[in-house]
């Protein structure tokens, strides 16, 4: 079977998780599969496999605007689709050709900003001026007409899958729920953690900086425990060189709690990233939309007590491991975070409920369910 995988907006963050690491369990898990990824030569060459049945198809050009992109999806996908004779396209990038192709399509969808009126609340809040309107609403219906033309949607989540359901007027069979992997760390701790003695508490918040993430919360209740005397550090993985640094900075000066937060910048390696959890003794994670949540998954299976903003996302990811609180309320948060702090039973039982559910996520799991779809969606498409 020939597969040609649509990368080509890809870059960076969980689209660039899902990626590497989805393609290299799906190629150990059916090495007959002939693998065709085009995407840009910097994200190809973060690609770890060196398996002859993973080929890259670069291309640059589609990233110099809008329309080149729109042009490379309409002209230049379902060319390759024909040139490399695949039996199946799966985009990983939330949109898919309107042109009919000459095989079936998957389509991963990875952005539920799309179907969040808070999302789309915040994300013009940020980005108020008529082009970013404009092309919100433009993708929006773009990535809604790919799902109505894709033969088959995947999604990481329920919730997800509910929405789109809902919103598009696709049929349920049409949406398939697969989980996936924990991120950049690959295997669980062996054990819970034990209840730390006599420290400064650090509370990380591991992500890259987005709208809906509610850094706000955050820092409201950074303060509250500084003022009530708590010892804390929260500990974030923000780019100080991205536009958004300022307004966070200017939020954490204004809040008075500089001494309080400590930014290690982005992690990428994962060896860092692994040293960074374990220096941890609880993870909070405030975002209000969320597709997956690949850092509240690292979270789990580092074996962090875990605190969620109550989201039906996070609930679903975190389960019964983590504690809840109403979204955007810094007061309940540290009511949260004082639980932990204040029983020693309690936060041992926390780590060993994350570190439970963290093997619920993994990429081979994920990788063998993905490839089921393919296989059955080529086998449908033969049958006609």
């Amino acid at each position: 079977m020939n597969v040609l995988v649509n990368a080509i907006s890809i870059v960076e963050g969980g689209g660039l998780v899902v990626l590497k690491h989805l393609l290299a369990s799906m190629e150990q898990n059916e090495p007959s599969i002939k693998w065709y990824v085009t995407a840009n030569p910097n994200t190809l060459a973060q690609i770890t496999t060196r398996s002859k049945a993973v080929i890259g198809l670069p291309y640059v050009w589609p990233s110099r605007s809008p329309f080149h992109l729109l042009y490379w999806y309409e002209a230049i996908l379902p060319k390759l689709a024909h040139l490399v004779n695949a039996d199946l396209c799966f985009s990983q990038t939330n949109f898919i050709s309107r042109r009919k192709l000459t095989c079936p399509s998957l389509l991963l969808v990875q952005h539920a900003g799309y179907f969040s009126e808070k999302f789309k609340e915040l994300h013009l809040q940020w980005n108020n001026n008529r082009k970013s309107k404009f092309l919100w609403e433009k993708k929006r219906r773009w990535m809604l007409k790919s799902i109505r033309c894709a033969n088959a949607v995947t999604v990481q989540t329920e919730a997800l899958a509910k929405k789109i359901i809902t919103q598009v007027g696709v049929p349920e069979e049409k949406v398939v729920v697969v989980p996936h992997g924990p991120g950049l760390l690959q295997l669980p701790m062996k054990k819970a953690r034990d209840y730390p003695l006599n420290t400064t508490w650090r509370v990380g918040y591991i992500t890259k900086f987005g709208v809906q993430k509610d850094f706000d919360t955050a820092f409201r209740g950074v303060r509250l425990l500084k003022e009530a005397g708590i010892s804390v550090k929260l500990v974030l993985t923000l780019n100080e060189n991205s536009p958004e640094y300022g307004s966070v900075l200017r939020q954490i000066r204004l809040l008075g709690i500089e001494d309080c937060i400590e930014n290690h910048g982005e992690v990428s390696d994962a060896d860092k990233l692994k040293q960074l959890y374990e220096s941890l003794h609880i993870f909070v994670f405030l975002s209000l939309c969320e597709s997956f949540g690949f850092t509240l998954v690292e979270a789990l299976a580092s074996g962090l007590p875990l605190i969620v903003a109550d989201t039906e996302s996070n609930r679903e990811i975190a389960g019964n491991a983590a504690e809840v609180f109403a979204p955007e309320n810094e007061r309940q948060l540290v009511d949260k975070i004082l639980q932990f702090i204040n029983s020693d039973a309690l936060y041992v039982q926390a780590s060993k409920n994350s570190l439970e559910r963290s093997r619920e996520f993994c990429w081979d799991k994920a990788a063998g369910s993905i490839i089921r779809v393919m296989q059955q969606l080529v086998s449908s498409d033969k049958t006609r």
